[in-house]
């Protein structure tokens, strides 16, 4: 009897080992998933979120009962705030193209934030597989591309419509406990758990679509995903027990990404700085950088993400430059033209404006070119808006002079039609 006690004694000490190399794993995995700042969620095949990063909590879309929710709550009242499926609400479904497909598959949604501004967003869905293949469920990563898809339109646009936007004065710039039998049979299983589990966070580590990588408190990386390997050109092999200044041309300095310096704060979001990659390129990133805890809150290392944004960057100068093509045209113009928002106030003048009425940005058309207090009668602007087509009318200004007035709808880079 002495010797069964004895073994369920050390039995007991085990499992409790095991579970808290079990909630150690699982808090690292939290921080890992953490410093993504896009949105991720472990969704289960019953459509509950199993696992979800701060940047989801924190989604800035209106929920039912305040915005509370649980781990197991639907992911279409955390993501979307609705009270029933995606599919039933006419809404793209990623989990159920996957356990249709068993492949990966992205999904463009258009969705309401508390503030009720649209915002477009792409979900990236991936499978996530247990023992035999089994479908556990899927990985899913939101990020806004609401700024992408109106740069990438706008640059499209602007070298075939600059003479139209000119002539037409207009512009269109767009988420087991089985019951105790034996000790060892319980033992064994909370191993097998363990091990799924590190699997499970491999999985997640190489299939979220930003570069990650740790390093401990000597700044030398510890782990390296598949992305990082993209991005930088440097396999993990080569990368591993090495500093980051393999690659980072600034590491760990207050300039650089700071994040062991008293001074900054953390987590560090959103940073912009540069990278050397193997070949020798400078890449622009964009990264989220935090520190590493262990169960005790004692510091362990630290965890970066980032992405390469050097396109992105370069797409922003080539249409700034063209914006300034556009307005460098509109101040060459002999005739004097303006921009004006809904309200009427004006938002440009090109140059035959301003040496007639000077410089009245802010001000309000009908007070600079009428002296009056409420809209012209024969003010077209609206209806132009409204049509969508050109409206011209006759008037005369301030100056005692006759002007032909065109009114053209034009939609800003924000997406405001003007």
């Amino acid at each position: 009897m002495e010797w069964k006690r004895q073994e369920r004694r050390v039995a007991k000490t085990d499992r409790r080992a095991i579970g808290r190399m079990l909630l150690d794993h699982l808090r690292f995995l939290q921080s890992v998933i953490n410093g993504v700042t896009d949105p991720v969620l472990v969704i289960g095949t019953d459509m509950r979120v199993k696992l979800i990063n701060q940047a989801a909590r924190d989604f800035p879309v209106s929920r039912p009962n305040d915005g509370r929710f649980s781990e197991n709550s639907h992911c279409y009242r955390v993501l979307f705030g609705m009270e029933q499926p995606c599919d039933k609400a006419g809404r793209k479904c990623p989990l159920m193209e996957v356990l249709e497909t068993g492949k990966a598959v992205s999904v463009c949604q258009d969705i309401t934030l508390k503030s009720g501004e649209l915002r477009h967003y792409e979900v990236f869905a991936s499978p996530l597989l247990g023992d035999g293949d089994t479908l556990l469920g899927v990985i899913e990563i939101v990020r806004d591309v609401t700024e992408l898809n109106l740069a990438a339109e706008v640059l499209k646009k602007s070298h075939d419509e600059l003479e139209q936007r000119v002539e037409a004065r207009t512009i269109e710039l767009k988420k087991v406990n089985d019951a105790l039998r034996l000790e060892v049979d319980e033992r064994r299983w909370a191993e097998d758990q363990l091990l799924q589990a590190c699997e499970r966070a491999k999985l997640v580590y190489s299939v979220i679509p930003s570069a990650i990588f740790t390093v401990d408190l000597d700044r030398k990386i510890t782990s390296w995903n598949k992305k990082a390997e993209r991005i930088t050109g440097y396999t993990e092999a080569e990368v591993l027990g090495k500093p980051c200044s393999v690659f980072a041309l600034e590491p760990c300095t207050v300039k650089g990404c700071g994040v062991y310096s008293e001074t900054v704060k953390k987590p560090i979001l959103k940073r912009i700085c540069e990278i050397k990659t193997k070949d020798g390129q400078i890449r622009i990133v964009s990264k989220n950088a935090d520190l590493l805890r262990d169960a005790s809150g004692r510091i362990i290392g630290a965890v970066e993400s980032f992405g390469d944004i050097t396109e992105q960057q370069h797409i922003e100068r080539q249409l700034r430059t063209e914006r300034d093509k556009f307005r460098g045209i509109l101040s060459a113009l002999d005739h004097g033209m303006h921009i004006l928002n809904r309200d009427y106030k004006i938002e440009y003048q090109n140059e035959i404006l301003r040496r007639t009425f000077g410089d009245r940005i802010g001000e309000k058309c009908y007070e600079v070119y009428k002296q009056r207090d409420t809209p012209c009668e024969v003010c077209r602007m609206h209806a132009a808006i409204e049509s969508n087509e050109i409206q011209r009318t006759e008037e005369v200004m301030s100056d005692q002079r006759h002007y032909e007035q065109s009114y053209v709808p034009f939609v800003d880079i924000d997406g405001e039609i003007k």
